[in-house]
């Protein structure tokens, strides 16, 4: 018989997966009042706009969901070990560095086309409903298994994937900070230079 009680997360899962989805709001929040200018104003030193870090995101973590999904489909998956601890520290102290590095190609998360970002919020919205399906119905079993490969620094489990996840907002809110500072950046309608 199956159970009627609904599935509950992982409680060190949920507090990951909140501080992850506080980060993303906080994120979108921050650029309600930005006119389409400005949320499509690309500076000289930086090839995407603040909407286009916005999609990179978003692609980025559908491609993670599809990931998670795959993988965990596999009949068995090695348990991570002190080296994914390692790696996933590494990543971490990695993207806190002061430095812009390239995205791999690997990684098919380029922003393309001009998406309007309340497209954008309710794709971001959709996956991280998902995502959160996924982390609820995750065998404890499998919480402890290299589920998850980054194009760099490899296999994670879906503690270091959602961490990961967390520092790759906290890396491109950096990114959006440079392009709003930037001298030609416009000058919205609610707001003065």
């Amino acid at each position: 018989m199956k159970s009627t009680k609904a599935a509950l997360m992982d409680a060190r899962l949920e507090k990951l997966f909140d501080r992850m989805e506080a980060n993303r709001t906080a994120l979108l929040s921050s650029l309600e009042m930005l006119s389409d200018n400005q949320l499509a104003y690309k500076p000289g030193g930086d090839p995407w706009s603040i909407n286009e870090v916005i999609q990179h995101l978003v692609l980025s973590e559908q491609g993670t969901h599809r990931y998670l999904m795959k993988k965990n489909q596999a009949a068995s998956l090695p348990r991570a070990s002190l080296a994914a601890t390692l790696r996933s520290i590494g990543l971490t102290l990695f993207m806190r560095l002061p430095v812009k590095f390239k995205m791999p190609a690997r990684a098919n998360a380029a922003p393309g086309g001009d998406i309007p970002l309340s497209q954008l919020k309710r794709e971001w919205e959709e996956t991280r409903q998902n995502l959160r399906q996924f982390i609820t119905e995750l065998p404890s079993e499998r919480q402890r298994v290299l589920i998850f490969r980054h194009p760099f620094m490899g296999y994670f489990n879906i503690y270091q994937t959602l961490r990961f996840i967390e520092e790759h907002i906290r890396h491109h809110l950096k990114q959006i900070r440079r392009i709003r500072e930037w001298k030609d950046f416009p000058v919205g309608a609610s707001e003065k230079r």
